[in-house]
């Protein structure tokens, strides 16, 4: 195939050009497959494959190197790519304009959340903010896995640091304290342990290592000692539901634990202080539902200060 000069190939084809085509583009370039692009665009991998190989025919030139290990764009592709981030940006922008003139929230906002947070905190929240806007709809991703926003995959996250690149507005939503803690059946059968000598003698319950989470989630090798974990898991309600179970004794956030009895602390000084941020993308900072969605998130927090520290 020939090479792209710039955009004179697509001179040639702009009467059969569409933008549609290069939404197939983007979501291959993206996920780097097309069993994924497929996967976010909810369409037949077939119909992926169909579309990008006729733009390319239009334009007269490959986009993608295809390879055993997935996906990547030639040089012509990713002009392509960025033309195309460019032009969804810009609808972005323009949806942003005139949808904002209706006072109804109305539309699809994703929000992507640490498990415990997310499944705890936001989950009960944002479904009764969806009950009071008939026409709002949240989409709740709470999980260790990084979404990206810069690829659309998700318009809000929150993240336990402030992002050092890339065209996001990052706002801290709070600082929140991790402690030990176990249960009043585990209390029942076993004494606490008050040093962290008697620590290393007791079950405990933590998190899996090397997810590549940051900052790490893996406490223990921040205990003095030879403290190893019974049973670890990547999920904060598995190791909840392990430490209700009366199993052992798990490092907990205190918003896990604030107004429940049956969590008892652990009398061992011991504690991390951790950060949450909000990020949106530039483009979507102006969208109506993106920004009341951020801006509920931050008041429902703020109204629950004292939840992320308990006494």
């Amino acid at each position: 195939m020939a090479t792209l000069d710039g955009c004179a190939g697509m001179q040639h084809a702009q009467d059969r050009f569409q933008w549609d085509d290069l939404r197939y583009v983007l979501a291959v370039a993206r996920a780097r497959s097309v069993s994924g692009a497929a996967q976010q665009l909810r369409v037949d991998h077939t119909t992926v494959s169909r579309r990008v190989s006729r733009l390319e025919q239009l334009l007269n030139t490959a986009l993608f190197n295809r390879t055993r290990s997935g996906y990547s764009t030639t040089a012509a592709g990713a002009r392509v790519v960025e033309l195309a981030q460019q032009m969804e940006s810009a609808l972005i922008r323009c949806e942003g304009e005139i949808t904002n003139r209706n006072d109804e929230l109305r539309g699809t906002v994703r929000v992507a959340a640490p498990d415990g947070f997310g499944s705890i905190f936001l989950a009960p929240r944002l479904a009764q903010l969806c009950t009071d806007h008939p026409e709002l709809r949240v989409q709740l991703y709470p999980s260790q896995t990084r979404y990206s926003l810069a690829d659309r995959e998700v318009d809000i996250v929150i993240g336990l640091q402030k992002p050092a690149t890339g065209r996001l507005t990052a706002r801290k939503l709070t600082e929140y304290r991790i402690r030990l803690y176990a249960s009043r059946s585990y209390c029942d059968l076993h004494e606490l342990p008050r040093s962290f000598e008697a620590l290393q003698a007791a079950p405990i319950i933590g998190y899996v290592e090397n997810l590549g989470t940051e900052p790490p989630v893996d406490f223990l090798p921040l205990l003095p000692g030879k403290v190893r974990a019974r049973f670890a898991s990547s999920n904060l309600l598995a190791q909840i539901n392990a430490v209700l179970a009366g199993q052992g004794i798990g490092f907990l956030p205190d918003f896990v634990v604030d107004g429940r009895p049956e969590f008892v602390p652990v009398p061992v000084e011991f504690q991390i202080d951790r950060e949450l941020w909000l990020m949106i993308h530039e483009d979507n900072r102006n969208l109506a539902r993106v920004q009341a969605v951020a801006e509920f998130i931050q008041s429902e927090v703020r109204k629950s200060r004292s939840t992320f520290f308990a006494d």
